[in-house]
This record gives structure tokens, C-alpha cells and sequence, in this order.
């Protein structure tokens, strides 16, 4: 029991038993240094023989799979691009209108050539039936500048007929100022006759 009259003798009993454990705590560290150190000859020995080895071969086998996949893509990136082009010129979009780029097509080594122009022939399908409806439209030569660049038919035409409201209503304005104006003209003018 730890009481006032006892504190100083368990402290010294906790110091003893502290100072014990310290040099077990040595000991353990030695025999782990010793049952360990061969372990950790033979681990720097396998990894010279055999870990090492087969990392640089992984990393050559990598960057050579890599290669070949990345001439994989840039084959089928190629074929992509020409049927593109030539699908786009059937259609007689200009590529300003129709760029690859904006298709968003992704090539992959998992997507099979068919589903890439599949998903070319959408795009360029959906530019062309967008440049029909502008053609439908009252202000097109509007519509087909911002569509050019926005590619969205509907928000193209929506800004157009916004911005042709925004001047009519500025234009209405106008007219009322003016003719408000003018009112006031006359009238002051009649004014200063009558005096």
C-alpha cells in the first residue's frame, strides 16, 4: 500500500523495478539484434540474387507492354481518324464545325474499332442534324456563329432570340425616351407661344 508515511519506499521499489526492466529490455534488443542478423545477410543476399533481378525485368517487361500498347492505340487512333475525316466530308461538315477533338472519344485498347466509329459516326450524326435545324431557323447565320462556339443548338438559339428581345426592348425604350422627349419639347415649346 502506498501511503503517506510508505510513498518513499514504493518509489524506490518502482526505480528498482524500472532499472530492471531496462536491462531486460537490453537484453531482448540483443538476442532480436542476434536471432535477426542472419535473417538480414539472407534477405540483402536474395535481394541481389533474385529481388532485384526480377524488379529490372518486370520494369523492362512494363515499359516494352507499354509500348506496344500505346502503337495498338495510336494504330486504331489512326484508322479512327481517318474514317472520321471521311465520314465528316460525306457529310460536308467543315472541321471547324466538326472537330475530332470535340467528339470526346477516348481510345482504348478495351473499346473494339466498330464501337469507336459508332460513337464517330454519332457525334458527327448529331452535328449535322443540328446544322439542319439551324438552317430552319430565322436569324441561322446568328445561331450558327454562337453554335460554333457553344455545339449546342439549343442554347444557341436560345441566346440569339434572348439577345434579340434585350434589343427590342432597349429599342422600345428608345422610342419612348424619344417620344417622351419630344413631347416635352413641344409642350414647352407651346408654352413659351402662348406667353
Amino acid at each position: 500500500a502506498c501511503t503517506e508515511d510508505t510513498y518513499k519506499a514504493v518509489k524506490r521499489a518502482r526505480a528498482e523495478l524500472n532499472k530492471e526492466y531496462a536491462e531486460l529490455e537490453h537484453r531482448r534488443k540483443e538476442v532480436k539484434a542476434a536471432i535477426l542478423a542472419p535473417y538480414e545477410q539472407f534477405e540483402k543476399l536474395y535481394k541481389e540474387c533474385a529481388g532485384d533481378i526480377y524488379a529490372q525485368a518486370d520494369g523492362q517487361l512494363k515499359a516494352r507492354i507499354s509500348e506496344v500498347e500505346e502503337g495498338l492505340k495510336q494504330q486504331r487512333l489512326d484508322v479512327l481518324l481517318m474514317y472520321f475525316e471521311e465520314y465528316r466530308q460525306s457529310l460536308g461538315l467543315d472541321s471547324e464545325l466538326a472537330p475530332f477533338d470535340a467528339a470526346g472519344i477516348k481510345v482504348t485498347l478495351s473499346e473494339s474499332q466498330r464501337a469507336l466509329k459508332t460513337r464517330a459516326k454519332e457525334f458527327l450524326d448529331h452535328v449535322a442534324g443540328d446544322l439542319e435545324l439551324i438552317e430552319t431557323q430565322e436569324r441561322k447565320e446568328e445561331i450558327l456563329v454562337e453554335y460554333r462556339h457553344i455545339r449546342n443548338v439549343s442554347t444557341a438559339v436560345t441566346i440569339v432570340n434572348n439577345r434579340h428581345k434585350a434589343m427590342e426592348a432597349e429599342r422600345q425604350r428608345r422610342e419612348a425616351a424619344f417620344s417622351a422627349a419630344t413631347y416635352a419639347a413641344v409642350a414647352e415649346s407651346g408654352a413659351k407661344a402662348e406667353e
